[in-house]
């Protein structure tokens, strides 16, 4: 029996032609991985703030953050628009890396995937636990958790005290806070908590303060 040495350099070429593709996909997911962040994390408020942000739109896409947790990107479409593009991860770590002061980005969540590995407790603006990132709860940054660790450190052991914030759920905007220590009861505690809120908030949202604290203890998801 012949073999006609034509076959075999025809089959030579496909096996590297294979062989090569496999290499290039090899390749492709390995650059596709080295765009995600690996180990614990701990995000600045604003950045939570943002990713709080994120995570409630209708279609979100891209989430990019600093390894250091201090500055962010993402893509995202509004709901009920329908003319989107995906972003890339390159479009997002650019976007952050643009804001971090030379701090390196990666991908932390793609669409509401959380794609950075162990990232750990990577909020660390409440101390009562971790925030609840389904909406249901305000995401406290700047001058409001700010005050809301001076509340809990210099009150500690202190009674009758109360920190109050105005957070609009359905926008996720803070608009104010407000606290009072050391009342004669929980209850007027609450009402000057409610009343410094009010006096700190811009006008037109006043009236939607909400008590978030009573002493150590978080009473928003019961209170609202």
């Amino acid at each position: 029996m012949c073999f006609d040495p034509r076959f075999d350099r025809l089959w030579e070429k496909i096996v590297k032609r294979v062989f090569l593709c496999i290499v290039f996909l090899f390749l492709a997911a390995g650059c596709q991985t080295a765009t995600t962040g690996q180990g614990p994390i701990a995000f600045t408020g604003s950045v939570a703030a943002n990713f709080h942000h994120y995570m409630n739109q209708g279609h979100p896409d891209r989430f990019a953050v600093s390894e250091n947790g201090r500055a962010s990107y993402y893509y995202y479409c509004p709901k009920n628009f329908f003319a989107c593009r995906d972003s890339t991860d390159t479009e997002a770590i650019h976007g952050c890396e643009q804001r971090s002061a030379g701090v390196k980005c990666f991908i932390f969540a793609r669409k509401r995937n959380v794609v950075w590995s162990d990232p750990g407790a990577f909020m660390r603006n409440h101390i009562q636990g971790d925030v609840a990132l389904d909406g249901s709860e305000p995401v406290l940054f700047g001058q409001a958790q700010t005050n809301l660790r001076t509340y809990l450190v210099t009150g500690k052991g202190a009674e009758n005290r109360a920190f109050a914030v105005n957070y609009h759920l359905t926008q996720n905007k803070l608009f104010g806070y407000g606290w009072a220590a050391n009342k004669a009861t929980e209850e007027l505690a609450k009402q000057a908590a409610l009343q410094d809120c009010q006096q700190r908030s811009v006008a037109q949202h006043k009236d939607n303060c909400k008590v978030y604290m009573v002493n150590e203890e978080k009473v928003w998801f019961a209170a609202n």
